[in-house]
C-alpha cells in the first residue's frame, strides 16, 4: 500500500476520487485508472526479461548447424568411395572372365578369333562399370565423361573439409577400367573404335583424326617389345613403329595380342591380366584405406554435433523453466495488485460516504 500511495499517478486517483461528483463515479475512475496501471507495469517487466541462456544457445545452435554441413560434405566422400568399393567383386570377376577365355583359346586354337572377340566384350563391360561408379559428379575410379580421357585417363580428385578449421582431405582417384593407344613415329596416336571394331590415328582426339578409319581386320602386329611396350605395326599396308601407353589396368586391346593367335600374344595376355587383378587389389585396399579416414572423421563431427545439440536442448529447457518461473512470480504480483486494488476501492467508499 505504501509503495501504491508514493506513486504520483495513483496520487492522481486519490485526488480524483476526492473531487469527483459522486463515490460511485469516482470509484470506476480510480479502478479503470489503476488497472490500466498494472497492465502497463506488468507488460513492461516482461519486455525486459533478458534470458540468461540465449546467448549461448544461439552459439550453440549456429555451431551445431555449421557441423552438420561439414558431415554433409564428409558423407558425400564416403558415398563416393562407396560408389567404387562396390565394384570390385564385379571388376574382378570380369578379370577372372578374362582368363578364362585365354585358357580356352590356348586349348582350342581354332577358336582364338571368338575368344579374343569375347576379351573386347569384357573391356567394354569392363570400363561400363567403372565409368558408372561415381557419386554426384565424383567418380574415383572411372571417367567422368571427359573427351580427352582416353588420351590422359586422369580420373577424379576431390579434396573433402574434414574439421571446424578447415582442415581437408583429397580422396585420390585411381582409373580401374583399362585402355591403351599407340603413338607412332609421326606423333599420330592411334585408338580403338570397340563399337565399330575398327582403329583410328588422331593428332587430338577425339576431334583431331588423321586418315580413315581401318577396320582391326586391317591392322597387323608385326612385333612387340614387352620390357618398353613398343610395337612395329601394319595398318593397310603402311608399317609404323610407335610406343604402347596403357591406362587403368593396363590390359591391352585384343589386336595386341595378336587375337590370341599365337602362344606370344596369349602369353602377353595372361601376365598383363595376372598384373591386372593384382593391381586391383592394390588400389581397392588404398581407397579402403582413405574410406577408412573419412569415416572416422564422419563419426567425430556426427558426435560433436551431437553433443552440442544435446547441450542446447538442455540449456532450453533451463529458459524456458526460468521463463516459466518468472511469469508465475508476475503472476503472483498482479494478484497482489489487483488485491490492494480491491482495498483501496472498499477505503475510498468509506471515504467518500463521509462526504454524501
Amino acid at each position: 500500500m505504501v509503495e501504491f500511495a508514493s506513486n504520483p499517478l495513483n496520487t492522481q486517483l486519490l485526488n480524483s476520487a476526492m473531487l469527483g461528483a459522486n463515490s460511485a463515479g469516482a470509484n470506476q475512475r480510480i479502478s479503470a485508472l489503476a488497472q490500466d496501471r498494472i497492465v502497463q507495469q506488468l507488460q513492461k517487466d516482461l519486455d525486459n526479461y533478458s534470458s540468461p541462456y540465449s546467448t549461448k544457445i544461439n552459439l550453440l545452435n549456429e555451431r551445431s548447424s555449421k557441423l552438420n554441413d561439414l558431415k554433409f560434405g564428409i558423407a558425400t566422400g564416403q558415398k563416393a568411395i562407396e560408389a567404387s568399393t562396390e565394384r570390385f567383386e564385379q571388376i574382378d570377376g570380369i578379370l577372372f572372365d578374362m582368363k578364362t577365355y585365354l585358357e580356352k583359346a590356348e586349348a582350342n586354337p581354332d577358336d582364338s578369333d571368338y575368344y579374343s572377340y569375347l576379351h573386347n566384350e569384357a573391356i567394354k563391360k569392363l570400363n561400363k562399370l567403372t565409368d558408372k561408379a561415381g557419386f554426384g559428379e565424383t567418380n574415383l575410379i572411372g571417367n567422368n565423361g571427359r573427351a580427352n580421357f582416353r588420351e590422359n585417363f586422369a580420373t577424379n580428385s576431390t579434396s573433402l573439409k574434414v574439421s571446424e578449421s578447415g582442415r581437408s582431405l583429397t580422396l585420390q582417384g585411381v582409373y580401374l577400367g583399362t585402355d591403351d593407344f599407340i603413338t607412332d613415329e609421326n606423333g599420330h596416336k592411334w585408338l580403338v573404335n570397340r563399337t565399330a571394331n575398327s582403329i583410328q590415328a588422331y593428332t587430338s582426339y577425339p576431334k583431331e583424326s588423321v586418315g580413315t578409319e581401318v577396320g582391326l581386320s586391317g591392322f597387323t602386329l608385326d612385333s612387340f617389345d614387352d620390357a618398353t611396350d613398343t610395337a612395329t605395326f601394319t595398318v593397310d599396308g603402311v608399317q609404323h613403329t610407335g610406343t604402347v601407353t596403357r591406362g587403368g589396368l593396363g590390359i591391352m586391346n585384343q589386336h595386341l595380342y595378336e587375337d590370341f593367335s599365337t602362344a606370344d600374344g596369349r602369353s602377353r595376355a595372361t601376365a598383363d591380366i595376372n598384373a591386372a587383378r593384382q593391381k586391383l587389389r592394390t588400389n581397392m585396399a588404398l581407397l579402403e584405406s582413405q574410406k577408412t579416414l573419412v569415416d572416422q572423421q564422419f563419426s567425430r563431427v556426427g558426435t560433436l554435433a551431437d553433443d552440442l545439440k544435446a547441450e542446447e536442448f538442455t540449456l532450453i529447457e533451463r529458459d524456458l523453466t526460468e521463463k516459466a518461473a518468472f511469469q508465475r512470480s508476475l503472476s503472483i504480483k498482479a494478484t497482489i495488485s489487483l488485491q490492494n486494488l480491491s482495498l483501496l476501492g472498499n477505503d475510498s467508499n468509506n471515504f467518500l460516504a463521509d462526504f454524501n
